[in-house]
């Protein structure tokens, strides 16, 4: 199994930056923070020389081993317009039914984002389309056949992996099956447990695959009791994820800034729920006052 990725830092976090060099506000909120890493987006991208000064200016500030993380799903999900070898989206490629050409295309792919200084990839999405999916994930998702989701998932990771760059399997325990977008609000999967095991199928054969990572979603599942959003549960992260599915990776939270979230809590209450459940790292992805808030509450936590 993979190991944790280093998160020992003063700030578990994953946080995003404003625009395409670091300007004085970000280098000093980088210094204050000191996060494990960075999350590039569109808004971080010009072109290839100007992403590799960006990435080495944030290694200059917190460190070399920080993480240098992108959403490149593949399909309409990529950060750099115009990236090379284009890599078509899940839905697509799960209409091959070839894991052998997923796995070739997601190596080409992640051999060339290593070389331009990523080092995780917050990809594959493992969840299971249904007739209820909401449209923004429909194309996101391999398909809606468990297996076919579980072959194509587990040889992206391969591929990913052997192209040099680690990968994120997402949104545990999956959330194939909400008709609301979380970025938007709170979702709700009113499944059974027994339903909820047949959706964890990829999330398990992406553990035996050694994916570096799992992503924790932002629905609430009843079934767990709680009724919590998933990465306030410990019945999920915790029991279910790190115990049950004997995972050992790093554990991620969906950005907290969605309005599943942000809607219903403070960003400090969420960052220390969602730590507390057990994850690793909390996604804060674009307001720096929000990433000092937690930071603030992380370090609050600790004395």
């Amino acid at each position: 199994m993979n190991p944790r990725l280093d998160t020992d830092t003063p700030a578990p976090l994953l946080i995003g930056i404003s625009g395409t060099v670091l300007e004085a506000d970000d280098v000093a909120l980088l210094t204050d923070i000191m996060p494990a890493g960075i999350v590039l987006f569109q808004r971080n991208y010009h072109d290839r020389e100007q992403l590799e000064q960006l990435v080495a200016d944030v290694h200059g500030v917190i460190g070399k081993d920080a993480i240098i993380a992108i959403d490149h799903e593949g399909g309409r999900i990529v950060r750099f317009p115009g990236f090379r070898p284009e890599l078509p989206s899940a839905a697509l490629l799960g209409q091959t039914q070839d894991p052998e050409k997923v796995y070739r295309l997601a190596r080409a792919a992640a051999a060339a984002l290593t070389s331009w200084g990523i080092t995780l990839n917050l990809a594959p999405v493992l969840d299971i389309a249904s007739d209820t999916t909401h449209m923004c994930l429909k194309d996101r998702c391999f398909g809606n056949d468990t297996r076919l989701v579980r072959d194509m998932g587990c040889a992206y990771i391969a591929g990913m992996r052997d192209g040099g760059l680690a990968c994120c399997a997402k949104h545990f325990p999956g959330i194939g099956s909400a008709a609301i977008d979380t970025h938007d609000g709170t979702a709700t999967i009113a499944a059974s447990r027994d339903a909820i095991d047949e959706q964890l199928a990829p999330f398990v054969a992406a553990v035996a695959a050694d994916v570096a990572c799992i992503m924790v979603g932002h629905c609430r599942y009843p079934a767990f009791g709680d009724g919590e959003p998933a990465v306030f549960s410990s019945a999920i992260v915790s029991d279910l994820l790190r115990c049950d599915l004997a995972f050992n990776g790093t554990i991620i939270t969906d950005d907290l800034e969605m309005g599943a979230i942000s809607n219903d809590y403070p960003i400090g209450t969420a960052v220390s729920r969602s730590l507390g459940a057990g994850c690793d790292l909390a996604c804060i992805c674009k307001s720096p006052e929000l990433q000092r808030q937690a930071h603030m509450a992380i370090a609050a936590g600790r004395q």
